[in-house]
């Protein structure tokens, strides 16, 4: 046991199960050995903590990767492993036997056809590799042969890592032969064709598996819809329709593309997604704002209070200047005006030309600026800001 715990199952977490029927002194020895206490590992007894032990432990951690359920015992454990696989569910299970002969048959227990990786290690009393009472592994392929394989005498050279000691059970399928849970009105998965008068079952689905079988060795029946005509509900504690076959042990799998819910992923192991949905909301595209003050938003409200105080200081410069041809002030705010408006100038006296010249040159940028502008407003039409997060959706009138 040293060897194993320094050896293939070092850094792992072990759940030790002890046979009750272990002599008092052998379990304390077993507990003492220095191997065992270096390692995290956790205890308890084959037939007695039945409920209490497993409700103080997540099963989701007990049933890890990383954590080996290793079984020690004396008297034939088979009565406890239904019991060993409905409260823990392990993926790594080693049989250890105390005993001075048993049978590795057990392997063949239907309670462990679903573990991952599986070991047995114990006494053979008959000749093997030419020597008697000869502690030997074993593992089982449930598609290979009925009868578990030798992998070898027990050695903590040969079986020191983890690949060595826990063989892939799963290789192939030599040729087994699947029933499948489906249900043909799954587009693009798995739907009914009819070519040249034939039915047929065709999708994404039928394609990985026609891909997979040459290369796992294995074929597959299907059938064309479940008895109730239900995908998978629970109704009277019992699940229904194509995933009630498949809890019910009647038919392997299904390949139909199924919502993953918090019952169906606590009852049912799902492959890796191959298809993510996604949902959007739609809503109309906003209409470009109705501008009735449109020839006002070329300059900035300051820029235009400018304009306008510069305007009438210009105006009374103009009217207080002295003689000139415009004799009132109503004709001088015209005579500006014109230049605003990129209309000619008449000739004027002597005495107002620098001045006219200063503000036509004025007159001349603005109106520039201001064309530009506009310009752009109108190739550019504003639209209202869009909803972009779901708090502006909350606050906007769409109901």
């Amino acid at each position: 046991m040293s060897e194993v715990f320094n050896g293939p199952i070092k850094d792992k977490t072990v759940i030790l199960h002890l046979d009750a029927a272990i002599p008092r002194d052998v379990q304390q020895a077993i507990m003492a050995q220095k191997a065992l206490q270096d390692s995290p590992h956790a205890t308890q007894t084959l037939g007695v903590n039945k409920t209490w032990w497993f409700d103080q432990h997540d099963q989701t951690v007990m049933s890890g990767n990383t954590v080996v359920h290793l079984v020690l015992f004396l008297a034939d454990p088979s009565k406890y492993l239904k019991s060993l696989w409905v409260n823990w569910e392990p993926k790594n299970l080693l049989f250890f036997s105390l005993a001075h002969q048993y049978s590795s048959n057990i392997l063949t227990n239907d309670a462990l056809t679903k573990v991952e990786k599986l070991a047995f290690i114990g006494n053979v009393r008959h000749e093997t590799f030419g020597k008697l009472n000869t502690m030997c592994v074993f593992t089982f392929l449930p598609f290979t042969s009925g009868t578990p394989i030798l992998l070898g005498e027990w050695n903590s050279r040969k079986f020191n890592e983890w690949g060595e000691l826990f063989t892939n059970r799963f290789t192939t399928f030599e040729g087994y032969q699947f029933e499948l849970a489906t249900w043909p009105i799954d587009k693009p998965f798995l739907y009914m064709t009819n070519s040249s008068g034939i039915n047929r079952k065709v999708g994404v689905s039928v394609e990985m598996l026609d891909a997979l079988t040459p290369v796992l060795n294995f074929t597959y029946t299907m059938i064309t819809s479940p008895p109730d005509l239900k995908w998978g509900v629970i109704e009277n504690d019992s699940w229904r329709g194509l995933l009630g076959l498949i809890n019910q042990n009647e038919k392997n799998f299904t390949v139909n593309s199924l919502h993953l819910t918090a019952d169906r992923n606590e009852d049912f192991d799902s492959i890796l997604p191959y298809l993510i949905e996604d949902f959007k909301a739609f809503i109309p595209f906003p209409e470009a704002r109705t501008e009735y003050l449109i020839v006002l938003q070329p300059f900035h409200p300051l820029v235009w209070v400018v304009i306008a105080a510069t305007f009438i200081v210009a105006l009374a410069f103009m009217t207080l200047q002295g003689p000139g041809q415009k004799t009132g002030v109503a004709d001088t705010c015209l005579y500006l005006l014109r230049g605003l408006f990129a209309q000619s100038l008449p000739a004027h006296p002597r005495q107002q030309r620098m001045f006219i010249s200063v503000w036509y040159l004025c007159c001349l940028v603005l109106g520039a600026a201001y064309t530009c502008n506009l310009i752009a407003i109108f190739t550019s039409p504003r639209y209202p800001q869009r909803i972009d997060t779901l708090q502006q959706l909350a606050d906007s009138d769409y109901r």
